[in-house]
């Protein structure tokens, strides 16, 4: 069971995605794998279009705000929330790491629900104890 985090996602959503992550993400399809969103990842994505529509890219904004409805729950069975389990987790690894408050959120909750958390993020989780994989290096 997978938690993506949302450099995965957003890779999709590039011109030219990375090979490793697309065949990474095809591979868990077919295999049926469970594969989940934290509403973290929701607002980060959230929070990129709306700079894009400040900046007046209200194109690049608008292909994105599709993109986040139409096609990116169907790469995940399910959403987790950041519920209260998951603020407790948080706040221990926020005494760990206090330089990536949204990456520990997204750990936190793969800690919680016991999830192998599929990022670039290496550097800025390896000490969390989380499980993970990076399909950039795939």
């Amino acid at each position: 069971m997978y938690l993506y985090d949302t450099n995965i996602v957003s890779e999709l959503t590039r011109k030219n995605p990375d090979v490793g992550v697309m065949t990474w993400i095809q591979a868990a399809q077919n295999n049926n794998d469970a594969c989940y969103l934290s509403v973290i990842t929701l607002g980060e994505i959230q929070q990129g279009i709306a700079k894009l529509q400040r900046r007046n890219d209200h194109i690049q904004a608008a292909r994105f705000q599709r993109w986040y409805e139409q096609d990116l729950m169907s790469l995940a069975q399910y959403t987790l929330d950041f519920d209260r389990n998951c603020a407790e987790v948080w706040g221990r690894l926020m005494a760990l790491n206090p330089h990536h408050p949204v990456d520990n959120q997204i750990a936190a909750t793969a800690l919680i629900y016991d999830l192998t958390l599929v990022t670039r993020n290496i550097k800025d989780i390896e000490r969390t104890g989380v499980k993970f994989i990076n399909p950039f290096l795939l």
